[in-house]
């Protein structure tokens, strides 16, 4: 069961979420259900799944060079909260990099490599997402950073018959109404591919405009609009069948590894960060 299920959340009549790290936005009756499978707090990747250790200390020197390397050519935009994000989404012992912004409306990725053979790859998306926003992204991924946040716990790894998988949430919080999707997210060669589980949305209650229309609530099951009852009995059956395991992931924000008003990149923190994974 998700750690969550014990807190009982399906007695409470409504939940509300902030926008990560945007203050004061607050989605009304963001349903009680996501809150029920939100992805919780990643911990260190246990040798059970994978072994890190020698096979990841091979890509530690690659992987710190690379992130160097973005802020000296100053070639990919980025701001102070950023987050930057390694995480194993094929679970093969050297984690993936992601460096994007976690915004209201857009979520794009900037950044989304592993190593190879000692060689960068920049990796590709195909399939769904909600917050990617491709025209404003260096990646073009339709899947946002929110779904990939570990600081905002928005994905998380399960297991079930035997097999590991990424379930990461993506969304918008607007000042009108908010929007949120459960993906199920997996790399095979370089690319990444993402299925909608879920989809959901509707007005903030709290921020409609004076003579606005409400937006109605709406449901989705993969893509099939359902009710809302559909939609929570159908996330319980397939949740009820996986078991929350330890990723691994690690997280850190921009501004920790780089002095914008220096223009100064601390190339200790960016070891630190890079060598934390896995241990």
């Amino acid at each position: 069961h998700h750690p969550l299920a014990k807190k009982g959340v399906f007695d409470f009549p409504f939940l509300f979420a902030k926008c990560p790290r945007c203050p004061s936005v607050i989605v009304g009756d963001f349903e009680t259900f996501h809150a029920e499978f939100r992805s919780f707090s990643m911990l260190f990747l246990r040798s059970s799944i994978t072994g890190v250790g020698t096979t990841y200390t091979k890509v530690n020197f690659s992987m710190s060079i690379y992130i160097d390397s973005i802020f000296e050519s100053r070639d990919t935009f980025l701001n102070p909260n950023d987050e930057l994000v390694l995480i194993d989404l094929d679970i093969n012992g050297i984690p993936e990099l992601f460096i994007g912004s976690v915004g209201r409306l857009t979520s794009p990725i900037n950044v989304a490599i592993t190593v190879r053979g000692g060689k960068i790859v920049h990796l590709k998306h195909k399939g769904a997402g909600i917050s990617g926003a491709p025209s404003e992204s260096k990646t073009r991924f339709h899947i946002g950073m929110w779904a990939f946040s570990v600081q905002d716990s928005n994905i998380a790894l399960y297991r079930g018959n035997g097999h590991y998988i990424f379930i990461g949430e993506d969304g918008t919080s607007g000042l009108d109404s908010w929007s949120s999707g459960l993906f199920e997210i997996k790399l095979e060669g370089d690319t990444i591919y993402t299925n909608q589980i879920s989809y959901a949305s509707g007005p903030n209650p709290f921020n409609v405009c004076d003579g606005c229309e409400a937006e109605p609530e709406k449901y989705k099951l993969g893509t099939q609009s359902v009710s809302r009852t559909e939609y929570e009995k159908g996330l319980k059956r397939y949740f009820s069948r996986l078991e929350a395991v330890d990723s691994g992931a690690v997280s850190i924000d921009v501004w920790k590894v780089y002095d914008f008003d220096k223009g100064k990149v601390n190339r200790q923190k960016i070891e630190e960060f890079v060598r934390s994974y896995g241990r």
